[in-house]
């Protein structure tokens, strides 16, 4: 397992009694840890596939960590992308001021809505100047 064949488990037949028993919990609890690494992992893909609508399980007991962890991104994610939706549809629809509120966000998406306000700002200032220039010249 440690130089990554997954599938690796120990031989139960070599063994019986009591150790029997110790392999048999050994290759079911690896195999529990793999199940969970790859429906993990399965998740992520998902997401990094732009799924945002992925179901993701309740683990047992302290696995819950997991859960928790994988809903929180798809969470942030789909907070992120009905903003910018949001800002598509007013700048569409006219609303030159529209921009994201930085505030509900932390670490790399404040900075990510940092960016797409910059950028919105970056276009709006030069149109408004050209608005207001076509104004005076009328």
């Amino acid at each position: 397992m440690v130089t990554g064949d997954i599938e690796s488990r120990l031989d139960e037949s070599k063994f019986s009694g009591e150790y029997a028993i110790m392999v048999k919990s050994l290759n079911s609890a690896f195999s529990g840890a793999i199940d969970d690494l790859l429906y993990s992992l399965n998740v992520i893909e998902n997401i990094a596939d732009g799924n945002f609508d992925i179901r993701i399980k309740d683990m047992p007991g302290k696995k819950i960590v997991l859960t928790n962890s994988l809903s929180k991104v798809v969470t942030n994610l789909k907070n992120f992308n009905v903003d910018i939706n949001t800002i598509i549809t007013s700048a569409t629809n006219g609303n030159m001021d529209a921009s994201m509120d930085t505030e509900q966000y932390s670490g790399g998406w404040k900075d990510l809505a940092s960016g797409i306000n910059g950028l919105l700002n970056a276009i709006v200032v030069p149109v408004r100047e050209s608005i207001n220039a076509l104004e005076q010249l009328a």
